[in-house]
């Protein structure tokens, strides 16, 4: 046998052996990564809708000619003599309109709270953030 190039039986085994303990080791490490960028981009998309949403009922609620809180998930509006407002269902922040218009989606808003801090001041809070708003 001395002549001979290739590997032997045993050298052949142990590269195996080698690999099958590798290969489960670089899957699970490319799994965990995959799992914390879509935490990641979960959690920057929840932000984003905070942003937009607290946004767009600061200026809403500023310009509005009057500003009801129906209950603790839902604030009516006047703006320009025409009746709208938002509410809190199933998860969802909704437009009040003739049909409601969903805004954010399913698990974007985990907490959508409203209330009155005094007559001139209303507090509505959007996950962890509040946002407190003056009235005309």
């Amino acid at each position: 046998m001395s002549g001979r190039k290739g590997f032997t039986l045993i050298e052949a085994l142990l590269a195996i052996s080698l690999l099958a303990a590798i290969i489960p080791t670089i899957i699970l490490l490319f799994s965990a990564e995959v799992r914390s960028a879509d935490k990641i981009i979960k959690t920057s998309l929840k932000r984003q809708a905070e942003s937009i949403l607290a946004a767009r009922l600061t200026r809403e609620l500023r310009s509005a000619a009057s500003q009801t809180i129906v209950s603790s998930k839902e604030i009516s509006l006047v703006i320009d003599g025409v009746g709208s407002g938002y509410v809190y269902e199933e998860g969802i922040v909704k437009r009040k309109t003739a049909v409601k218009q969903p805004l954010t989606n399913a698990g974007e808003i985990d907490r959508f709270v409203c209330k009155l801090i005094s007559s001139r001041e209303l507090a509505i809070e959007i996950n962890k953030r509040e946002i407190i708003v003056c009235k005309k």
